[in-house]
């Protein structure tokens, strides 16, 4: 199952980039490469039953480690 997701990853973005590059849409490529590795690796971890952290868990260090940077208390 993990190869099928791999290869549908593949043909979407063989699909979808070269009109886009040929085009020049730069703006359009970039969030579309953005996005499409965002999918592929959700899709990939989502099969493999990988865990992540909640996103709420990822906001809450990231802004402890931006205080602590800055030397802001909380």
């Amino acid at each position: 199952m993990l190869l099928v997701v791999i290869l549908l990853m593949i043909i979407i973005f063989f699909i979808q980039a070269p009109s886009l590059f040929a085009n020049r849409l730069w703006k359009d490529l970039g969030a579309f490469i953005f996005l499409w590795a965002l999918a592929s690796v959700y899709a990939v971890t989502a099969l493999e039953d990988i865990l992540f952290p909640a996103p709420s868990q990822v906001i809450i260090a990231a802004i402890q480690f931006m205080c602590q940077f800055l030397g802001i208390n909380m």
